[in-house]
């Protein structure tokens, strides 16, 4: 009987030692003393549905061991964290939910059709996260003047594989004073449809559109149609200014006001450029390449193009002089 006692209590001392040596290794614990608990390497904490952290007065929140001093109101303030709160940015990413999403930083919307619909005078500058957003049709761009969409964090690519018109429609309504609209860092693959298609129908005021390293993918259509079915003296005024960004699809314009402007700066016309109308517009070309015997301007208008080049997008591309003109009025 005392042998099976010293044994049975030799097994119990291995089993412990063995258990304090790692035998069983919690990734979750609390220090001797209770003052502190530990989440190790592997471990991890996970609040549960209805399950609530509640930081005190008193207490604090750290990251990188940096307290986190600014206050819930401020932090829903600036990110729009709670329902019903509000800031100038709404957020679109490519693993965000269009149901279940608030355009806040952390409950992103998943497509621009949706973060559309939700733009106010006082929330109306959209960023999205680099990926491809396939929306599920042509993307109809708010009345509302000064809204901004710009791509972050890599290529944004924007396409409409449903729709057989275009990708992306500006068409305002009726405004009270200049409108204007932004692209940044975006991209439109637009295979066989126009990528961007812009009209002034019932504006009843000048358009100032604002491509920045703006970039088109095409098949054979048109990367950039600006329409005229508005009135003759409402403009349209087209800025772009881009790094070597490629627009490989047409861009066509119609003018009809002296007051048009048609603007690029750095960008690379492989489309070829095509401006159509008996007014003196100011048609501008800055440090540009367009496809070799694709640019062409009605006389009337007036082309001015300083440090370009022609080119014929070919395997090898072909690069020839383009001399300096400068429009006089």
């Amino acid at each position: 009987m005392k042998k099976v006692f010293a044994i049975t209590l030799m097994l119990m001392m291995i089993a412990t030692i063995a258990w304090a040596a790692g035998g069983y290794n919690t990734k979750v614990y609390m220090k001797q003393g209770g003052a502190e608990q530990v989440v190790g390497s592997g471990g991890k904490v996970t609040v549960q549905s209805g399950g609530i952290v509640d930081v005190e007065s008193g207490g604090s929140l750290k990251i990188a061991g940096t307290a986190i001093t600014a206050t819930a109101a401020e932090i829903n303030k600036l990110d729009n964290a709670t329902a019903g709160s509000s800031t100038a940015k709404i957020y679109v990413n490519t693993e965000g939910s269009d149901t279940n999403g608030n355009g806040s930083i952390f409950a992103p919307y998943k497509t621009l059709t949706k973060a559309f619909t939700v733009v106010t005078t006082a929330r109306k500058t959209v960023i999205m996260s680099g990926g491809d957003y396939d929306e599920a049709a042509a993307v109809v761009w708010p009345s509302v003047n000064g809204v901004i969409v710009e791509g972050i964090d890599g290529d944004v690519v924007i396409s409409s594989a449903a729709s057989i018109t275009h990708v992306i429609g500006i068409d305002p309504a009726a405004a009270s004073g200049t409108w204007s609209a932004t692209l940044k860092n975006i991209e439109i693959d637009h295979g066989d449809i126009v990528g961007l298609q812009v009209d002034n129908s019932v504006v009843a005021k000048r358009i100032n559109l604002y491509l920045k390293n703006f970039t088109a993918s095409a098949g054979s259509g048109s990367s950039i149609d600006i329409n005229r079915s508005g009135a003759a003296g409402d403009a349209i005024r087209v800025y772009a200014d881009g790094e070597g960004n490629t627009i490989e699809g047409l861009v066509t314009v119609i003018t009809e006001s002296t007051d048009d402007r048609f603007r690029f700066k750095g960008y690379r016309l492989i489309g070829g450029l095509t401006v159509v109308g008996a007014v003196a517009s100011e048609v501008t070309l800055i440090n540009s390449g367009v496809l070799t015997s694709g640019l062409t301007v009605d006389g009337a208008n007036k082309l001015t193009n300083v440090g370009c080049w022609y080119e014929t997008d070919a395997n090898p591309n072909v690069y020839t002089a383009f001399t300096n003109a400068y429009a006089t009025y």
